[in-house]
């Protein structure tokens, strides 16, 4: 009875959570056939029909916004899984639970590295490259890549783990686990492509750069057209729902074809070899100094300055983090659960949604705005939970099979959740337009646009991006190496 009922609450639960995250779409079904003026709100204002629609496919930009969405998604997903099975193959080396579980946790910090500094760093060492739109892909991959690797080799390392504690191949178990972390960014489609654009943008590659994302940001928030930039979120739902649906039948496939990346808690022990974690170590220390290194390329002069404007609003980067980490914690331990409950079926219902809702960020600042929350401490941490990366991992972290502790699982969440809150230029410019509510990243990027100095913004915020990641890798770590069975 008691498993019934904790079936039944879990279910309740990820429903809530479903319910939320697709509650900006509701609004953005609404506001994509009327004509939205804030003055009549958003059922006060007058339905136009599909005119909204018809204005943004009529756009002569149209077709090439879209190829440039659909081409920067394959060439930053196809890098991300190449260097995932990197790190996937290198975790089976030696054969050691100790090496997958290192290797695991150093993939796992990837996800953590702010996208934000990356660009900042493409900005200031290689702009006259940057106006060279041939280029303009190379350099838009490299800004994204890492944390999209992070997840491939994150579920390629677990996979590996896996097949070392039973008996299996290790190698089999390193390219399958990659190819459904691969299959798993397929949910986010062209949701980095907005944000990244957005910081990497010059009007000289502007027809190699602009995609739909980006163009329903300036559109909607940028020049407050928000019944056009619904319509336009809403055909790039559409646009992502084919490559979606393709990854959420194959990811279902594999999984219920190899179950060494299906949660579970049975199976035989197998021989099981410890070992240093020497691969896992000497990734992160790679990407711990190569993260830290690029962050101090961008000097220390008038360090004080920035560090005096930062000063006044260290009490909201730790809310940020608090209510962010207590929200992911909450989606990160639901999500884990669900999946275990009712199977790899959740997995496909919140990849789904993430094409809609990670398309809906016009429609969740109105929400935000009629709820009275813009400018609050708690509209960044709720905006962050509406965010493409902390879901990707808490659906990752919920592929790990063989682990019972959920609790330590559910950590990662929280953590991914507060790193994106206090970590990431979106959704905190998008939600507040004070300057003391602005995190590390929001006030990094508004000092680059207007011409100041950032520094030592660089370095705090890859300080912080490194123990976030750090964090998270050793508690992945010792939950790995520690899992026993009964």
């Amino acid at each position: 009875m008691n498993k019934g009922r904790n079936k039944s609450l879990w279910l309740v639960l990820f429903v809530v959570l479903c319910f939320w995250m697709s509650l900006p779409v509701f609004q953005q079904l609404i506001l994509a056939f009327k004509e939205y003026t804030p003055a009549m709100g958003m059922f006060g204002s007058p339905w136009v029909g599909t005119k909204n629609f018809e204005i943004a496919t009529a756009s002569p930009h149209f077709a090439r916004i879209a190829a440039n969405s659909v081409k920067l998604w394959l060439i930053s997903t196809t890098c991300a899984g190449l260097l995932g099975l990197v790190i996937s193959l290198l975790a089976s080396i030696g054969k050691s639970v100790k090496n997958a579980a290192a290797a695991a946790a150093a993939a796992l910090g990837l996800t953590f590295v702010s996208s934000d500094l990356v660009v900042g760093f493409i900005v200031k060492n290689f702009s006259q490259q940057l106006i060279d739109p041939s280029v303009y892909p190379v350099f838009f991959t490299l800004a994204v890549v890492l944390p999209l690797a992070g997840i491939c080799g994150f579920v390629g390392s677990i996979g590996v783990w896996y097949a070392i504690k039973n008996g299996k191949d290790a190698i089999k178990s390193a390219v399958i686990g990659c190819l459904a972390g691969v299959l798993l960014l397929g949910f986010g489609s062209f949701a980095p492509s907005a944000e990244t654009t957005q910081l990497l943008y010059n009007p000289m590659v502007y027809e190699a750069a602009d995609t739909l994302g980006s163009y329903t940001y300036r559109t909607g928030l940028m020049q407050s057209q928000f019944s056009a930039a619904s319509a336009s979120m809403l055909l790039q739902g559409l646009i992502s729902l084919i490559p979606a649906v393709v990854c959420a039948v194959l990811l279902g496939l594999l999984m219920k074809k190899e179950k060494s990346i299906v949660p579970n808690i049975s199976g035989d022990e197998g021989s099981i070899s410890t070992g240093s974690p020497v691969i896992g170590l000497v990734l992160s220390a790679v990407f711990v100094i190569g993260y830290l290194a690029m962050s101090l390329s961008f000097g220390w002069s008038n360090a004080g300055n920035m560090l005096n404007v930062m000063l006044p609003s260290v009490v909201w980067y730790v809310l940020f983090a608090l209510i962010g980490a207590a929200i992911g914690f909450a989606a990160g331990l639901i999500i884990r659960k669900a999946v275990r409950t009712f199977g790899a079926g959740t997995l496909a219902v919140i990849g789904l949604l993430m094409v809609t809702f990670a398309s809906g960020q016009s429609s969740l600042y109105i929400m935000m705005r009629s709820m009275g929350l813009i400018n609050t401490f708690i509209v960044t941490p709720l905006a962050s939970l509406n965010s493409i990366t902390p879901i990707l991992v808490m659906m990752a972290v919920a592929l790990v099979p063989d682990v019972r502790n959920d609790l330590n699982l559910g950590v990662i969440g929280a953590l991914a959740v507060a790193r994106q809150a206090l970590l990431s230029v979106q959704p905190n410019l998008m939600v507040s337009s004070r300057r003391d509510m602005m995190n590390p990243a929001a006030l990094m990027n508004t000092a680059i646009n207007g011409g100041a100095d950032i520094n030592p913004l660089p370095f705090i915020c890859a300080l912080l991006a490194v123990i976030f990641a750090l964090a998270a890798g050793y508690i992945l770590y010792t939950t790995l190496v520690n899992e026993k069975k009964v």
